[in-house]
């Protein structure tokens, strides 16, 4: 499926579950889609239960709906 020009954005937080962000995250990000990690604060890392960084690009409270600069 090409999902070229769609902007998603997966939520990250503290003891995420590796499979729900990354799997999402390599899969749309194989058909196009632009991903944005999203935390409760922007340039975090926030580790997995076992110990797995991801480093949010955005915060929650600057994302909304209509952003276009994602």
């Amino acid at each position: 499926m090409d999902l070229k020009n769609v902007r998603v954005a997966v939520l990250v937080e503290q003891q995420y579950q590796e499979m729900e962000v990354w799997y999402p995250v390599y899969r749309l990000r194989e058909a196009g889609c632009t991903v944005t990690l999203v935390g409760p604060e922007a340039d975090k890392t926030y580790p997995s239960k076992l110990g797995y960084p991801a480093r949010s690009d955005r915060s929650a409270r600057d994302v909304t709906r209509t952003t276009s600069t994602w």
